[in-house]
């Protein structure tokens, strides 16, 4: 690559305007230390005189530098925030996580920074560890479960395909019988087809509860944690999901419910179609882009303008966060990662951070990102201590 060409995708990079392609070819070039004396220029110019006092020391800019050339692994979705400080510390960290989490924060004290104990790391969930339940108490591991029939309940058959994928097939019950799929704290999500063509995805510390054959009039399903549901069209048999606070109601259309135990709110978030929702005698009918949000103590209102790319990016295998505290990030990491979150520093809890991280990077991973707050942390075993 010429001197001109990395200056020319430099220039887009700090402009906010490069595509994916040329990204990689920027994170490739910035890698080789051909171009160190640009890189350092455009930091120079970049970061304002307070912030650049934390890389005054020619050192430093060299670490930086070094990371950039050491630590890339592979491409990676690359995102961007405003101020040029963060900008250059998520190129590094793009690198050295394989992902982006980029924060975006107010001016940057020349302060101690973090130290995340590296001997000690929690890896991304590997497998899922969901179970079935059966009628009958039977439960059904379908991490070692084999492809094909994995159980028969009357003339319904409940099939385990080569993607993982389960479904259900048959009809002719007799009688309503029900099912339970979860799937705990430390899994990866997992997918459902339904005996009526409905697809859900249930995220980590999830379950659902439902009819191994839907009724013939309604099809009404139970679940507790995280779901996002794409339901197939019944004009007869309108769809339910009932998360303990409120009822959904569709004919068929593609939705998330979040009822975590552990969460303030129960909320409902509609992508395409439209869905009613009820609680305690209140009821909206929601639009795509819109959310519901009960209070678990019977208040119902809607939000609108919801960026229904954040609420869903669990399912296609992000962390994404517009605008939220530390205390969310925590709760979805644990839940992830299956560990506990304390907060000794109570003040670290109403950080705010806005960006895209990989679900499949480890814990440590995102706590080198995190570190860039003034906030230190300490993995001890299976908890995380925020100092």
């Amino acid at each position: 690559m010429t001197p001109q060409r990395f200056s020319t995708l430099l220039a887009q990079w700090r402009q906010d305007n490069i595509n994916a392609t040329d990204a990689e070819e920027f994170l490739h070039a910035a890698r080789s230390g051909h171009y160190d004396e640009l890189l350092n220029d455009a930091i120079e110019t970049d970061l304002d005189a307070e912030n650049f006092k934390r890389l005054s020391k020619e050192e430093e800019k060299i670490g930086i530098l070094q990371l950039i050339r050491k630590q890339y692994a592979r491409p990676a979705r690359v995102r961007f925030i405003k101020r040029p400080l963060f900008k250059y510390a998520a190129a590094i960290l793009i690198i050295a996580t394989v992902t982006t989490f980029l924060l975006s924060r107010g001016g940057l004290e020349d302060k101690e920074q973090p130290v995340v104990a590296k001997q000690v790391d929690v890896a991304a969930p590997g497998a899922v560890l969901a179970t079935i339940t059966l009628e009958d108490g039977t439960r059904i591991n379908l991490e070692t479960a084999t492809e094909g029939v994995l159980a028969s309940q009357g003339n319904v058959k409940i099939m385990k395909a080569a993607d993982g994928r389960i479904s259900y097939s048959g009809g002719g019950q007799d009688k309503l019988m029900y099912n339970t799929i979860t799937v705990p704290r430390g899994s990866k999500a997992t997918s459902i087809v339904l005996s009526d063509g409905s697809k859900v995805w249930l995220n980590a510390g999830s379950s659902l509860r439902y009819p191994v054959l839907f009724a013939e009039n309604e099809r009404r399903v139970e679940i507790n944690g995280e779901g996002y549901f794409e339901i197939t069209k019944d004009a007869k048999r309108k769809f339910l999901v009932s998360d303990g606070n409120s009822i959904t109601e569709v004919l068929g259309t593609s939705f998330n419910v979040n009822n975590y135990a552990d969460e303030s709110v129960t909320t409902t978030t509609l992508l395409e179609g439209a869905v009613k929702v009820s609680a305690d005698g209140n009821e909206f009918i929601l639009k795509p882009g819109e959310q519901s949000v009960n209070d678990r103590k019977g208040k119902l209102s809607v939000k609108e303008n919801i960026n229904t790319e954040e609420v869903v990016a669990w399912k296609n295998g992000f962390f994404m966060y517009e605008s939220a505290d530390f205390q969310t990030i925590a709760r979805q990491a644990s839940r992830w990662y299956n560990v506990e979150f304390i907060f000794e520093n109570k003040k670290a809890g109403s950080e705010i951070f806005h960006g895209t991280f990989s679900r499949d990077a480890s814990l440590a991973e995102l706590l080198k990102i995190l570190e860039l707050s003034d906030v230190k942390f300490k993995i001890d075993g299976d908890k995380v201590i925020i100092k």
